[in-house]
């Protein structure tokens, strides 16, 4: 296949565009002029607020990956640029988009328990306020979508010791090591499991 993706230079992103080389896959990415490329893939410089930026990098591919990471401070940058996506997904007819949230968002915050009651509501709740309205912009949407959303981050090799559910119950120490969410896209964008739906993931 080949893949636009968005976000590929963050530690997230950059596992999946490792996995998704390994397995045959055409990458073209996202990536500010600043910014390092990850070698191997096609490369369109630009951010996500530039439309014309984003439409290049989704004409003629077959799926979009979504990894923003979280810029600082508060603002609509993550969904303003996912809405970018989208329109460029639907005048292209590129139907399927996997995008990366948090667990904990939505209808997912009472199964995060602590942290998704108080943590990403009331604690953090600023940070994540853009992270939840880039969700109603893709459920929104009349694309082929899934929202991937994951617990707390951390590094380390794939152990593929994880669970990816629509409901998926986890304590204060639920992780997932970055390289299992990336093996987890990677699985979503080759199919369409869990179409039009959220999902969580956390390591087992």
């Amino acid at each position: 296949m080949k893949l636009a993706v968005f976000g590929a230079t963050g530690a997230t992103g950059r596992q999946f565009v490792e996995q998704a080389l390994a397995k045959g896959h055409e990458l073209r990415v996202l990536v500010r002029p600043q910014s390092t490329a990850p070698a191997g893939t096609e490369v369109v410089a630009g951010d996500v607020l530039d439309a014309a930026a984003v439409a290049s990098t989704v004409t003629g591919t077959d799926a979009v990956v979504c990894i923003l990471g979280l810029p600082k401070g508060e603002g609509t940058i993550i969904s303003d640029g996912t809405a970018n996506i989208i329109k460029a997904m639907t005048a292209q007819q590129v139907s399927r988009l996997v995008a990366v949230t948090v667990h904990g968002l939505n209808d997912s915050k009472d199964d995060a328990g602590f942290f998704g009651k108080v943590i990403v509501a009331k604690l953090a709740k600023s940070r994540f306020e853009d992270r939840a309205r880039q969700e109603q912009v893709i459920f929104d949407s009349a694309v082929d979508w899934t929202v991937l959303r994951p617990a707390r981050l951390a590094d380390g090799e794939a152990s593929g010791e994880y669970e990816l559910a629509t409901k998926l119950k986890t304590g204060m120490s639920a992780k997932v090591r970055r390289a299992d969410v990336a093996a987890a896209l990677l699985e979503l964008v080759e199919s369409d499991r869990f179409s039009r739906q959220a999902v969580s993931i956390a390591g087992k």
